[in-house]
C-alpha cells in the first residue's frame, strides 16, 4: 500500500517524465527492466516504461532500505532462471531471494496491465486480490442481471465470462496500481508537487 502511494504520488507530479532517485538506483532500475524486457518480450508504450521505471526504482530503494516485500505474487520460482537472475542480483546488490519477490511485484504490474504476451505460463498467486475479486464479481453480476432485465435478452455465456473477467482485472489493477495521471494546470501547483516529493518519500521511509 506504501508503494502504491508513492509511486501515484511520484507518477501523478511528474507525469513519468523524472525519476526522482539517485543516479545509482536509477542505473539499477534500467538494468531491471532490461532484464524484464528481454525475457518477456516487452513491448512498452512511452507511458507504460515511465510506469515501469518509476515502480522499478521505488522497489530498488525500498530494497536497499530493509523494507523489500515479504511475499511473492509467484507460486514457483523457475520462470527465473537461476544464472541470470544471480547476475542480476549480484549487479544491483540486492539478495536474490528479494529480487524475486520483487521482481514478481513488478511482473504483477505488466500482467494486469496486459503487457504480458505468455501470462499463462507464468504461475502468479492472486491471493492479494481476494477480496478486491468478489466485490468485482458482484458488480459484474449485477451490471448483467440489469442488462439482460432492461433489454429482455440472454447474454452469452462467454459475453458474461469476458465481462467479468475485463471487471476483475479492472479492479485488480486500480487495486495495485493505482496510477492516474493529470496535468498540471499551473506552473506553482507543479512546483509545489515537486517539493513535496522529497518529504514524501522521507516520510514513508523510502
Amino acid at each position: 500500500m506504501i508503494r502504491n502511494s508513492i509511486s501515484t504520488i511520484i507518477f501523478e507530479a511528474l507525469n513519468g517524465y523524472y525519476c526522482p532517485f539517485s543516479d545509482s538506483i536509477n542505473q539499477a532500475a534500467k538494468k531491471v527492466i532490461e532484464f524484464l524486457t528481454f525475457h518477456f518480450d516487452l513491448r512498452l508504450t512511452p507511458t507504460q516504461k515511465g510506469k515501469l521505471k518509476v515502480l522499478t526504482a521505488l522497489s530498488l530503494v525500498r530494497c536497499k532500505n530493509d523494507r523489500s516485500l515479504d511475499d511473492s505474487f509467484l507460486s514457483s520460482n523457475k520462470v527465473f532462471q537461476t544464472a541470470e537472475l544471480n547476475q542480476l542480483s549480484a549487479y544491483i546488490q540486492v539478495d536474490s531471494d528479494k529480487l524475486v519477490d520483487e521482481l514478481s511485484y513488478l511482473l504483477m504490474f505488466l500482467y494486469v496491465e496486459g503487457l504480458l504476451r505468455k501470462a499463462d505460463e507464468i504461475e502468479f498467486k492472486f491471493d492479494y486480490f481476494a477480496t478486491i475479486d468478489t466485490k468485482s464479481q458482484q458488480i459484474s453480476t449485477q451490471i448483467l442481471h440489469q442488462v439482460e432485465e432492461k433489454y429482455q435478452i440472454q447474454l452469452p455465456e462467454e459475453i458474461r465470462h469476458s465481462y467479468r473477467q475485463r471487471v476483475r482485472q479492472s479492479n485488480r489493477r486500480h487495486a495495485i496500481y493505482s496510477f492516474y495521471t493529470s496535468s498540471f494546470q499551473r506552473t506553482n501547483k507543479y512546483n509545489r508537487s515537486m517539493k513535496s516529493i522529497p518529504f514524501t518519500l522521507k516520510l514513508f521511509g523510502v
